[in-house]
């Protein structure tokens, strides 16, 4: 077990969701303490970064996170509606995304993942859709509409990507998960 409740170190508010890098250390947005929480493979924390606030790695709400193929920490800034990427030791390396519904918007971040080419795979639980991004944060494309066809989403809240570069995706509302090929 990692952490109890609190503010400092190696505790935790809220605790949104999980990655693990290459070096198989533990990347934990702590949403609530708004900051992200790294611990390494014994378990022991080995630092936070983040805070609160509006500016260049700094969050409100860290909801969701991954970790790319250059062990960067990538994080889903949800009330700031950005995407933020952090170098592995939690050094802020650039922001993208505003709140909005154009593509490379958002409005309520909802699950991200990276995918075998790098791309960053974006889930927003109220535009009901996936954004997918360079690995620079340069948006690609953009699939899905709100609705219970296939293909369309009520509220996005988790999407992986499996070994074929498949994305996976948790429609929360419609009650299922969508499968879809690496173009969407």
């Amino acid at each position: 077990m990692i952490g109890t409740h609190g503010k400092l170190d190696g505790q935790f508010s809220h605790p949104g969701s999980v990655a693990v890098d290459g070096q198989n250390r533990v990347a934990v947005c702590d949403e609530a303490n708004h900051r992200i929480q790294l611990f390494d493979e014994q378990r022991k924390h080995i630092k936070s970064f983040g805070g609160q606030g509006k500016k260049d790695g700094q969050f409100m709400g860290p909801r969701a996170i991954a970790v790319d193929h250059h062990n960067r920490i990538i994080v889903c800034d949800r009330v700031n509606s950005r995407v933020q990427i952090f170098d592995d030791q939690g050094n802020h390396v650039k922001s993208f995304g505003s709140f909005g519904k154009k593509n490379g918007q958002f409005m309520g971040l909802g699950a991200i993942a990276v995918d075998r080419h790098n791309r960053i795979v974006v889930a927003e639980k109220l535009n009901h859709r996936v954004q997918i991004f360079d690995d620079q944060g340069n948006h690609l494309k953009s699939f899905g509409s709100k609705g219970s066809e296939n293909g369309q989403f009520n509220g996005l809240y988790g999407v992986a990507v499996d070994r074929n570069n498949r994305i996976i995706v948790c429609d929360h509302y419609n009650n299922r998960v969508q499968i879809f090929d690496d173009q969407g």
